[in-house]
């Protein structure tokens, strides 16, 4: 009967170490740069929705000027600029 220590049957079991020749730092960096890119993807998404919903500028609403005020101020500062 073959004899398994604690370490061994934990890593048959654990799918990241199924083999023993993968060391920690490689599967570390592996999950660092998974976690990387999902984040940007998440980024991404949430970026491409606040595009779809940018708001809308309000138009400008305010009522047309009356032309014989605007002549009015027209003749004012024409007056003051002579």
């Amino acid at each position: 009967m073959i004899e398994f220590t604690l370490d061994e049957t934990f890593r048959e079991k654990d799918p990241r170490k199924r083999s023993l020749e993968i060391d920690d730092e490689s599967w570390k960096k592996k999950k660092k740069k998974k976690k990387q890119q999902k984040k940007t993807k998440k980024k991404k998404k949430k970026k491409k929705k606040q595009k779809k919903t940018k708001k809308k500028k309000k138009k400008n609403r305010s009522p047309p000027m009356d032309p014989s005020l605007l002549r009015n101020w027209f003749s004012i500062v024409e007056a003051n600029w002579n």
